[in-house]
């Protein structure tokens, strides 16, 4: 087993949360290298993820599922390592001139795939089309007021308030072509993306494949891997199928019940790494049962979250006690309820809330996005029958899911996760406890307040100081999630291919090499 543990371990102490998507590639007989459409299959793997992704077009689609994709053929302004440094990339370099005016330097050698310049019209276009975007992108930069274009290369973003992330969240603005973008639209970009990634869109095949193919005049290097073919396959089998035939290189989210059996196939190991992805059930506090927080604490008292991870994840995994991730600011476990496992304490609070005789909830969760989620889900539903509540359960695909959750049309409660794309907290509540957010169950005036006035604090103490409260707020008295695990990616790879899990999820095929 490639366990990727010292690597990360300074990461270990600060987090671990996410869920793969799972891929898959074929790796064979060393042959020439070639570009395009002919690449050969020598030069050629297939990256299978569970589901397929729903918009190759980053301002709408900010799925894992659909980023793997993105990622290759486009590039960020700045860049986030596996060890979450901020380095510079499309971005050159940047400053505060002013206290809510940023200034954001750009490299000057940058064309997209379609001969267009890459510049600071294309950025001030790019922020423009993600904050109109009805899609997840429109999460990343509500906080820009104005920009103005200083140079062809230089760029000010000036906010409302002082904003001390402004860098991290352009590690998540993909630079957009502003004439072919604006010319065939979102769903036109969706199925003939441009970028200027080390990678260019060759096909989409939808439900079958999607092929790109290397860019050999990338600003920064052309990559070893001459072809990437996506694929979905929900089926975790499949995945592992597919890698025992020499038809994957890489599959991510291996069900911890097959990586002995990935691990003993010859040539293919298991590879392992903490992650960021939080799991969770989140409740609708809107209406009943959820609108009395204490049914919400007694659903996190009957649920044994050890429990899920030793026995159906076999401990790939580790208990989340608040919403922010442990060592990122404002962390603070000693200041958390600790719903530990108490049945007895579940139903004398359901008793409390007049359901003494049992309730019935709607239960919505995903099939083959998250790892083991059907069975944990499952498991979920057992431990809260054991309290007298009967869970309607409502499985399907995670396109289906989100779009639900994002239009709040779920009523009781429904089993989600998420992975943080900025690596700060104001990321975390803003998605979720914002009322402008993407997902509006949690959100309160308390949490409106404390995100904006987080966000325009610049003093680092005094920031981490309203997240320590803001997450002690949510998780004692508001309660809007049970709280599940942080879990870990676990990743199938052809011994053929030298490449190395992140733990934010990315399958970052830039710096993959075959081995010789």
């Amino acid at each position: 087993m490639k366990y990727f543990g010292k690597q990360y371990r300074p990461l270990i102490a600060l987090l671990i949360m996410l869920v793969a998507t799972a891929g898959c590639a074929s790796v064979a007989p060393a042959g020439n290298s070639t570009t395009g459409d002919t690449a050969e299959a020598s030069r050629s793997i297939t990256v299978v993820q569970g589901p397929e992704p729903v918009s190759l077009d980053p301002s709408v689609d900010i799925n894992k599922t659909s980023i793997n994709v993105q990622h290759t053929m486009m590039d960020p302004l700045v860049y986030h390592t596996p060890e979450n440094e901020t380095i510079p990339w499309l971005a050159t370099g940047w400053e505060p001139v002013e206290p809510t005016r940023w200034r954001i330097s750009l490299r000057d050698d940058v064309l997209f795939h379609n001969g267009e310049p890459f510049n600071a019209d294309s950025v001030i276009y790019s922020i423009n089309t993600y904050n109109n975007s009805a899609g997840e992108g429109s999460v990343f930069f509500q906080y820009v007021e104005a920009m103005e274009k200083v140079d062809d290369y230089t760029v000010d973003i000036i906010t409302a308030e002082p904003n001390p992330i402004v860098p991290e969240t352009l590690a998540f603005l993909y630079a957009l072509p502003p004439e072919y973008h604006a010319e065939v639209g979102s769903d036109g970009f969706s199925q003939a993306p441009v970028g200027t990634g080390p990678f260019t869109f060759s096909e989409w095949d939808q439900g079958v494949k999607i092929v790109v193919n290397a860019n050999q005049e990338y600003w920064n290097g052309a990559p070893a891997i001459d072809q990437v073919v996506f694929k979905p396959a929900p089926e975790a089998s499949t995945r592992v199928a597919m890698l025992e035939t020499g038809d994957a290189d890489i599959i991510a989210n291996v069900p911890p019940e097959l990586t002995a059996r990935v691990d003993g196939a010859e040539g293919s190991s298991v590879a392992e790494v903490p992650s960021l992805r939080m799991v969770f059930v989140e409740f609708n506090p809107f209406e009943p049962p959820f609108d009395d927080v204490r049914v919400r604490q007694a659903f996190n008292y009957a649920v044994d979250k050890d429990a899920l991870i030793d026995i159906i994840l076999d401990g790939h995994a580790t208990r989340m006690k608040g919403v922010i991730i442990p060592g990122w600011l404002g962390y603070d476990a000693d200041a958390l309820t600790d719903y530990a496992y108490n049945p007895d304490k579940a139903r004398e609070l359901l008793a409390e809330a007049g359901y003494a005789d049992g309730l019935e909830v709607d239960f919505w969760f995903p099939i083959g996005r998250y790892l083991k989620d059907k069975e944990v889900a499952e498991a979920i539903a057992g431990q809260l029958q054991d309290v007298g509540v009967t869970l309607n359960m409502n499985g399907s695909d995670i396109g289906t899911l989100v779009e639900r959750i994002h239009t709040q049309e779920l009523s009781g409660m429904h089993f989600f996760s998420m992975a943080p794309l900025i690596m700060d907290p104001d990321y975390l509540f803003r998605t979720h406890f914002y009322s402008e957010g993407l997902n509006q169950y949690g959100w309160t005036e308390r949490t409106d307040a404390d995100i904006e006035q987080a966000i325009s604090t610049v003093d680092r103490s005094e920031r981490e100081q309203i997240y320590r409260d803001l997450d002690a707020y949510l998780t004692n008295e508001q309660v809007p999630w049970i709280y599940l695990y942080l879990q870990n990616l676990i990743y199938g790879v052809n011994d053929n291919l030298d490449w190395q899990p992140r733990p934010d999820e990315i399958i970052d095929l830039r710096n993959a090499t075959f081995v010789e």
